[in-house]
């Protein structure tokens, strides 16, 4: 739980900080990468890492996972430029995914099935808790103390959960796996799909750097986004083949995705990480643009991740009561499509009551099949335990990797919108100052009182532009639902109630 709560906490405890860090250095524009590349290599290094925890005790790889998130957040808090702040979130992001992945193992290695629900709806209220927490944190820390203890607080809790995992965790052998095969020093590596770890890295990296990229740093038709879209294609054909030739011994076997459940989890995980932590992200800087301080918009924004964490609760004891998960993965992703549109209508004028009401719709909706694609994925495995570690790390894979798309997408939107917004409504806006204001959220307040409510606008409407991302991503989500099996948990044999 400490752990999780940790590696969630990395996620959301720079949303409200970001646009603070990024002026400081004067990358407003570049931001994102604050979030991405945390995001990059927690999804770029995921599968690779669920294949090691076939091998390998989930209490070691657990171990060494947060000891590597450790000295990312260490590198970020001493950053003293943006590139070591960015490559300090990218080897927190190694680690995370080794954590993340541990404990969902160490959970089906620990519980019965037909316990898991609730388990999942309280881990899914530790990565809300996480979602309230961490704006609050990082706008206090960023408002009072410095934003570089965003990183620091990780390393005492940190040192805290390896302590008590070191010495209370029993060690126990991977799923479905000899021990002494799997564990022998002169087989382990070759059981590696080392080839295909550094194809999926490959894949992750040249998707997301023309995306964030585009329109901002070079135009969409220049060559370089032009080639880095093409070497995504060659690489991601050159990927699936390699794992398709790799069968069961890849670490991302092809062959799960023959079950309809695994497939419907998997994409229905993607869409609602893309949809999550674009709410997280553009809430703040809606609410800080109309002058808001991080600490403030952080309290603004408690609406959205009370309302998620009292979902995602709710729901997993409503599937522990009931038996029956499907019909929230397919009915919750559509109340996050309504807040979507909604939150899509925001301006500088509309009521308080108004924005805390949409975003408790689109809290609900997303919380409501969060955790949930789990529960599915290991009742469809229930009875092929060995399965169970690159089941679940696939879903986190895609939830991670959503959520990285997600703001890759919304952060080339928002900036290509706000240049655009800037020379529509405030085109007398000195260019000196219209450049400052596309790189820091803090220069509105440099802007002449008769030009504000123009600028005010074209932030707004830039804003606006992130959310209508969440519709698209909440229909397809619901729509993956519908591929899920029906699976009862009640019963030892988990009865499939809908073939």
């Amino acid at each position: 739980m400490i752990s999780l709560l940790l590696v969630n906490l990395d996620q959301t405890i720079v949303a409200t900080a970001l646009p603070r860090i990024a002026s400081q250095f004067d990358a407003l524009t570049q931001a994102a990468w604050i979030a991405t590349a945390y995001m990059l290599t927690l999804a770029g290094f995921m599968l690779m890492l669920g294949q090691v925890l076939t091998i390998a005790p989930a209490k070691y790889v657990y171990l060494c996972s947060i000891f590597v998130f450790e000295v990312g957040s260490l590198i970020c808090g001493a950053a003293p430029s943006f590139n070591v702040l960015v490559f300090g979130r990218a080897i927190a992001g190694c680690g995370g995914g080794g954590v993340v992945n541990s404990v969902l193992v160490i959970i089906a290695q620990t519980t019965r099935i037909e316990d898991r629900p609730l388990l999942y709806g309280i881990l899914g209220g530790v990565y809300a808790l996480a979602s309230i927490v961490g704006p609050l944190l990082g706008g206090a820390f960023t408002d009072h103390v410095s934003w570089r203890w965003c990183f620091y607080v990780n390393l005492p809790f940190g040192a805290l959960a390896i302590a008590v995992v070191f010495l209370f965790l029993p060690s126990r052998p991977a799923l479905g796996s000899n021990n002494e095969e799997s564990l022998n020093q002169m087989t382990w590596y070759r059981r590696l799909d080392w080839l295909g770890g550094i194809l999926c890295l490959g894949t992750v990296v040249s998707l997301l750097l023309p995306l964030q990229w585009g329109g901002t740093t070079h135009p969409w038709n220049s060559p370089v986004i032009i080639a880095l879209f093409c070497v995504f294609a060659v690489v991601l054909v050159a990927w699936i083949i390699w794992e398709w030739r790799r069968s069961k011994a890849a670490i991302l076997p092809l062959m799960l995705f023959k079950r309809r459940s695994q497939l419907g989890a998997t994409l229905e995980s993607f869409f609602i990480g893309m949809g999550m932590l674009n709410g997280t992200y553009y809430l703040p800087l809606w609410y800080q643009a109309k002058g808001q301080s991080s600490t403030s918009s952080g309290i603004s924004i408690l609406p959205f991740m009370i309302s998620l964490i009292t979902a995602s609760m709710v729901s997993g004891g409503m599937i522990k009561f009931t038996g029956r998960y499907w019909h929230l993965l397919v009915i919750s992703p559509l109340l996050a499509l309504v807040g979507s549109v909604l939150l899509s209508t925001l301006h500088v004028d509309t009521p308080n009551s108004h924005a805390i009401g949409f975003q408790i719709l689109y809290g609900i909706g997303l919380g409501g099949a969060l955790q949930n694609v789990f529960i599915a994925v290991q009742a469809e495995w229930a009875k092929e335990e060995h399965m169970v570690p690159q089941a679940t790390t696939v879903l986190t894979f895609g939830q991670v990797t959503g959520g990285v798309l997600g703001i890759a997408i919304g952060g080339t939107i928002f900036s290509n919108q706000l240049e655009k917004n800037l020379h529509v409504y405030a085109p007398d806006l000195p260019a000196n100052l219209a450049t400052a204001v596309e790189q820091s959220v803090n220069a509105i307040s440099l802007v002449e009182a008769s030009m504000r409510p123009l600028v005010l606008r074209a932030y707004t409407e830039s804003i606006n532009r992130v959310f209508l991302l969440g519709i698209p991503a909440a229909a397809l989500a619901s729509l993956s639902g519908f591929l899920v099996r029906n699976i009862s948990l009640k019963g030892s044999d988990i009865a499939i109630a809908v073939g």
